[in-house]
């Protein structure tokens, strides 16, 4: 592998919690970048001394500074990223999760981009890994607005941006109130604030799906966060995805129903989502599935 000039205007953070086992995989990928960062930012919102054993075992062999730090004021994902990125000190900041990885010209080809195209934030393509649907890319679209936001492909995650650190922490950076889809809700917000964006064509990371909670598992948080989010910016969805995502809410509420009453509730809830005739459709469309 050939290492191109360094890039101490990059800081890397990653938010881990209770993965000391995959976390090294993702400093891996960063070791192997020909564009190496100025420092490597690894933050964890629990107690893990198996992750920080891993941390320090890995920075040994690193070129670049590896700091290891506690997030104990605002537990998640979200406080720890944005604890991250205030504890940063370069020009430009890229999150990565502790399950995906990057290739190895994640950095070099979006940073050359971000200053090619005088970009405040640059998103390269996913490339997503799932046991169940394989590999599939995953691009965001250029040139949108508040008004086509929520109506393209998505192609954002936690792990696939550049960003100027001013342009990120004059955002506020990720809100823990949004428990899901709060990649989403950064870069609606990026979006809305004018900040200028650009997408690389290539794919440059692994978002790798597991078993792990995702948006898919049935849980009251995902649930709530689900609701949390479509209240949140309803104006901008359009009607359709509203609907899907209000009926997975509630589809999950269904499943987790303890007696008759939550039932009740959820169903009602599933009802307001899909409508009869769109309840009607999906049960003809599964009598249609099974025959």
């Amino acid at each position: 592998m050939t290492v191109e000039a360094e890039a101490p205007s990059i800081s890397v953070v990653i938010p881990t919690h209770f993965r000391s086992e995959i976390v090294g995989a993702a400093i891996e990928s960063i070791a192997r970048q020909t564009t190496q960062p100025r420092e490597l930012l690894v933050v964890s919102d629990v107690e893990d001394p198996a992750a920080e054993a891993a941390v320090g075992k890995a920075s040994s062999q690193l070129t670049f500074s590896v700091r290891y730090l506690r997030n104990a004021a605002v537990p998640g994902v979200c406080g720890s990223r944005n604890l991250g990125a205030a504890k940063a000190t370069g020009e430009w900041v890229a999150f990565l999760d502790d399950d995906d990885i990057w290739y190895p010209d994640f950095l070099s080809a979006l940073s050359r981009r971000a200053q090619n195209t005088a970009a405040d934030f640059v998103l390269a393509t996913i490339l997503e890994c799932s046991e169940t649907r394989g590999r599939r890319e995953r691009r965001a679209p250029e040139g949108l607005d508040v008004e086509t936001f929520f109506a393209g492909p998505g192609g954002m995650t936690g792990s696939n941006a550049l960003i100027r650190r001013t342009v990120f922490l004059s955002t506020g950076g990720f809100d823990p109130r949004v428990r899901v889809f709060n990649d989403w809700d950064l870069f609606f917000r990026l979006v809305a604030m004018g900040a200028a964006y650009s997408v690389d064509p290539a794919p440059l990371v692994e978002w790798r799906q597991h078993k792990g909670e995702r948006i898919g598992s049935f849980s009251e948080r995902r649930a709530a966060g689900l609701q949390f989010f479509v209240e949140r910016y309803s104006p901008y969805i359009p009607a359709n995805v509203r609907r899907e995502l209000l009926a997975t809410a509630a589809g999950m509420r269904r499943r987790l129903a303890a007696g008759s009453g939550d039932r009740f509730r959820a169903n009602a809830a599933l009802l307001r989502a899909h409508g009869v005739a769109g309840i009607w459709s999906k049960i003809s469309s599964g009598k249609e599935a099974r025959r």
